[in-house]
């Protein structure tokens, strides 16, 4: 019963670590990346870079 006890308690443990885990890495994918300002990008964020570039190639 222990052993039991112990595999549900490290299992509930990992799903909530897997859970911060996508919780973080979909903010910084879908949030902070697309949001803040690259210095690569000349200063703009990838979203309005990504407008600018396709903009330009249309034209």
């Amino acid at each position: 019963m222990a052993v039991f006890t112990s595999l549900t308690t490290n299992l509930f443990t990992v799903t909530l670590v897997l859970e911060a885990y996508n919780a973080i890495y979909q903010y910084i994918e879908f949030y902070y990346n697309r949001k803040r300002m690259h210095g690569a990008l000349g200063y703009l964020s990838p979203a309005r870079f990504a407008k600018k570039f396709t903009d330009k190639s249309v034209a």
